[in-house]
């Protein structure tokens, strides 16, 4: 059960670790 919820939170946190550098990313290529 715990690696299972593990699992999970690592497959949100990668989401929520990467927006902001494609977000960088976006904002300067769009610049």
């Amino acid at each position: 059960m715990f690696k299972m919820l593990q699992k999970i939170g690592k497959a949100f946190m990668l989401p929520i670790a990467i927006l902001p550098a494609a977000g960088l990313l976006l904002g300067i290529g769009g610049a």
